[in-house]
Order: structure tokens, then C-alpha cells, then sequence
């Protein structure tokens, strides 16, 4: 029975501290933290790669930051998109697949421009 208590204890505990740890970064950083109705304008956004699958689908994170990126550029609050990612080996390019993702997102908003994407390659 005491061990039983012992793990509802040690449970409650590792829930309280997630909330707590969750309420003091929202309490900490609340005036850096954005939506992208309320992001100042930048010139450039940086979109940091997260994965991309063996068939090219991006990571849900990434796929995220992608499409937060492109909602930036459609609102006007940067004029390019810096996407950086791995593409060490020949079959695995994160900066492609991550503009081909961005530029099928483009569809309604600002029209798409040649200087919209730029990638940052590691090789």
C-alpha cells in the first residue's frame, strides 16, 4: 500500500511541477511570445529545420514552423524566408523539400516572388 502511495505521490508531484514550469515560462516570457497578427516586422524570418521524412513529407514540427513562416510573409511582417536545415547526404535535403513546401503554401494572400525563399545548405 505504501508503494502505492508512494507512486500517486511521486505522480501528483511531476504533474504539479509540469504546471508549474508551464505557468512560470507563460508568467516569464508572456511579451515575447507572438502571434503572427502581433509579430513586429522583420526583413527576414529563419526557419530552422526539424526532419523531413524518407518519402520528403516534412515533420509535423517543421511542416509548423513552415507554414507559420509563410503566414508571416503573407501578412507582411517579413519581405524573405531564411530556411536552414541538414542536407549532408545526396538523398536527404531538408532546405528543398522545406521551399517546395512553402512555395505549394503560397496559394491566397501576397503572390509569390522570386526572392520569397532562400536556403542555407551545410555542404
Amino acid at each position: 500500500m505504501f508503494v502505492l502511495y508512494l507512486i500517486m505521490g511521486l505522480l501528483l508531484g511531476l504533474i504539479a511541477g509540469i504546471v508549474a514550469l508551464r505557468w512560470w515560462t507563460d508568467h516569464r516570457y508572456k511579451e515575447r511570445i507572438y502571434t503572427p497578427e502581433t509579430v513586429p516586422p522583420r526583413p527576414v524570418a529563419i526557419v530552422f529545420g526539424a526532419g523531413v521524412w524518407p518519402d520528403g513529407r516534412l515533420s509535423d514540427v517543421l511542416a509548423d514552423r513552415v507554414q507559420t513562416a509563410v503566414e508571416l510573409y503573407r501578412l507582411g511582417k517579413v519581405k524573405k524566408l531564411l530556411l536552414s536545415g541538414d542536407n549532408r547526404f545526396v538523398y536527404y535535403n531538408e532546405p528543398k523539400h522545406m521551399r517546395e513546401y512553402a512555395l505549394a503554401q503560397r496559394g491566397a494572400g501576397r503572390g509569390y516572388r522570386p526572392g520569397l525563399c532562400r536556403t542555407a545548405y551545410l555542404r
